[in-house]
């Protein structure tokens, strides 16, 4: 049965469809609205897969995104084509998307454009002075305020995109993210204070994030860590137990007697369930990671008393 609709019901019915030209054999779905765009699909048809041609049309969505400064949001979907979620994800991300915590959103990845400002995200400037409660090579870490038991990690793109996936695919072991958002008030970032050693790795044209994550408790793991250490200088003999700690969770399976020794030594104590934890993390850490650098500042228990790693 054909159906015949008038030139205002059609228009009505393309009301918001973004015309971005693409090849002729590709086709491109993407809608806008006031505040957002939503990319539904990109169809590559099979004899011009392998080309670039879905990174190109990629790079022409977010030329569009930047010029209206809007987010785009999307769902990865296998029903255009692709072979596997998590590849689409990989694509994706490529390309700055990161995982979508806007809940009046629904779709589960969103970018949002190099124009956007703080306040059209989450205002990052809601931290308690400014001062950083911790920091690595890499990163600062600030309290905040608007996101009671959250910790907001701040850092260049390069090196952020590197570990925020991982902690996304790695619940079990490292702290819920909640969302990468980008840092544009260059004024802000400078009030921070690169420490003389990060000075290498905070560069003046990179584009700067900010994560929200979970909130560790690292005092609860400090006095384990203390009582491991003490444990250990008299199971496994050593005369400085923090330095062989030390080694025992950066090569586990060289000091695995060790781990025996002080697993068989504590198996009835009040501390064993947290020791056996604590081994498990550190053997899934040198999975996910080749030759992780650890130490005892980036340990720490969640709400429910799961031990996680803060960094890797």
């Amino acid at each position: 049965m054909k159906i015949t609709i008038t030139e205002s019901q059609y228009n009505k019915l393309m009301e918001g469809y973004v015309n971005i030209p693409v090849d002729e054999d590709i086709a491109l779905e993407l809608w806008e609205d006031e505040k957002k765009l939503e990319l539904s699909s990109i169809v590559i048809p099979k004899h011009l897969r392998g080309q670039g041609k879905g990174t190109e049309v990629m790079n022409k969505v977010i030329e569009y995104s930047d010029g209206v400064n809007k987010p785009i949001y999307l769902t990865p979907d296998t029903n255009f084509g692709g072979t596997s979620i998590n590849r689409l994800k990989r694509f994706y991300r490529r390309f700055g998307f990161t995982k979508n915590t806007d809940q009046e959103v629904s779709h589960s990845m969103v970018r949002y454009p190099k124009g956007m400002n703080e306040s059209q995200t989450t205002n990052e400037l809601n931290i308690t002075d400014k001062k950083a409660i911790g920091y690595g090579v890499e990163h600062n870490i600030y309290k905040s305020i608007k996101y009671p038991n959250k910790l907001i990690k701040v850092g260049p793109d390069f090196i952020v995109n590197e570990w925020y996936y991982m902690f996304e695919e790695n619940p079990d072991i490292f702290p819920k993210v909640y969302g990468m958002y980008p840092l544009k008030n260059r004024e802000w970032i400078n009030k921070i204070g690169i420490k003389s050693f990060q000075k290498h790795n905070f560069f003046d044209e990179s584009e700067y994030y900010y994560v929200v994550i979970e909130e560790l408790d690292t005092n609860k793991f400090l006095n384990l860590w203390n009582q491991i250490n003490n444990i250990n200088k008299e199971v496994n003999d050593v005369s400085k137990p923090p330095s062989f700690l030390y080694y025992m969770i950066n090569n586990p399976y060289k000091y695995e007697d060790s781990w025996d020794n002080l697993l068989d030594h504590t198996k009835d104590s009040n501390i064993s369930h947290e020791i056996e934890m604590f081994y498990s993390l550190i053997k899934r850490l040198h999975e996910v990671k080749d030759d992780p650098d650890l130490h005892q500042g980036q340990f720490g228990f969640d709400s429910e008393g799961v031990l996680k790693a803060l960094d890797i």
